[in-house]
């Protein structure tokens, strides 16, 4: 927000209040959005791995004394 009053050709053609609204908003949606991702990727990650485990089987330990 700082760089965008800085800049000279920067001109606000809202109110201060509605600016800093939408810049708030995005950075919330943005927020939410990687939430969102990290989310995806863990549960493909463990979706994944349980796949993997299933097609591995552990040998059975019946006959280990």
């Amino acid at each position: 927000m700082l760089e965008k009053i800085d800049n000279y050709e920067f001109e606000l053609t809202c109110k201060f209040k509605t600016f800093l609204y939408c810049v708030c908003e995005n950075l919330w949606k943005a927020v939410l959005s990687k939430r969102h991702a990290s989310t995806n990727y863990l549960t493909r990650r463990i979706d994944t791995d349980m796949d993997w485990k299933n097609q591995w089987p552990l040998p059975s330990l019946a006959g280990v004394k």
